[in-house]
């Protein structure tokens, strides 16, 4: 393993010689582990990013340019593996993060329950405006789909969901202000 220089198998497994890349990862993988252990907690998380790492060397080893360093040329495919994967999960998060925020009032107060087990839910409804309680009285009371009002109302999906979140928060903090 140490009678070769990485730059020297770097252009072998460029030129198809994959028996190389053994020894590329013998003499790598000790700098790439300790490259994510210092920026990742997860060991897991780490483990695929490495293995998303090599999967796209292996991938990309016809570009390899042998002006470059090859530590060099793996660290930054391996930083760009990890801001995609951090990325993504960031973006789950964000998606999941607005689904729960959108749909927080539904499950801490079922609408169906409050209003038959607590009179100051009607007051509120009064208070929006007379679409935002229409929609959230057929939504939820009715049951109707976002298609089904879209149709009715003459407006885009999205836009009924738009709509029914901003009334949802607005009723939200109404009924934070009664508590």
């Amino acid at each position: 393993m140490k009678n070769f220089d990485l730059k020297s198998l770097f252009r072998s497994y460029a030129d198809d010689q994959p028996d190389v890349f053994s020894l590329i990862y013998q003499q790598t993988h000790p700098r790439v582990q300790t490259y994510l252990k210092k920026r990742l907690r997860d060991p897991v998380i780490a483990a695929e990013i490495e293995q998303n790492a090599y999967l796209k060397l292996h991938r990309l080893r016809h570009r390899y340019n042998d002006t470059y360093d090859p530590l060099q040329w793996v660290y930054v495919i391996l930083r760009s593996e990890m801001l995609d994967y951090l990325k993504k999960t960031r973006q789950e998060a964000l998606l999941l993060e607005t689904y729960l925020s959108q749909n927080e009032f539904q499950n801490r107060y079922n609408i169906e329950e409050v209003s038959e087990r607590d009179e100051r839910l009607e007051p509120l409804l009064d208070s929006l405006d007379s679409n935002s309680k229409e929609l959230i009285q057929r939504r939820f009371f009715n049951e109707e789909s976002f298609e089904e009002l879209a149709l009715e109302m003459g407006i885009a999906p999205a836009g009924i969901r738009k709509r029914l979140s901003r009334a949802l928060k607005s009723l939200k903090a109404r009924l934070g202000d009664d508590e």
